[in-house]
């Protein structure tokens, strides 16, 4: 996590170097996958927010990859990050909510059942009205 950080603060707020921006998150995702320990991102949640368009949607994405296996808490973990939902974001770019379906999804890898799919449809059928 040192490396993160550092490499973090190196970077900084230059929004024009979105690539490093990306790596650093999708970096974090890795690090911590599947140990539900999304500390990096809530305590840089302002710096991640800058995200836009494709990191944006990389960045809520690697919440997934974070919490894979954690079925109970997905929704709540997620549900900020869903059009109409609220909550602390109130976020409603696309690229966040495609994200948060691309993370539930991962969150749910290789556990499929007929909630999960009913979920994802209810999604996929909202955001196409």
């Amino acid at each position: 996590m040192l490396m993160i950080n550092k490499m973090k603060d190196d970077l900084g707020k230059n929004q024009k170097l979105s690539v490093p921006h990306n790596a650093i998150f999708w970096s974090n995702g890795i690090m911590n996958a599947y140990t539900a320990n999304d500390s990096f991102l809530r305590e840089n949640l302002s710096w991640a927010e800058s995200a836009t368009n494709w990191n944006r949607f990389m960045v809520i994405s690697s919440l997934g990859m974070i919490h894979q296996g954690n079925r109970a808490e997905a929704e709540t973990i997620l549900a900020p990050y869903f059009a109409g939902q609220g909550g602390a974001n109130q976020d409603t770019s696309p690229y966040s909510t495609a994200g948060a379906y691309y993370a539930y999804g991962l969150v749910h890898a290789n556990h499929l059942s007929q909630e999960t799919m009913n979920f994802l449809l209810d999604g996929l059928r909202s955001s196409s009205q």
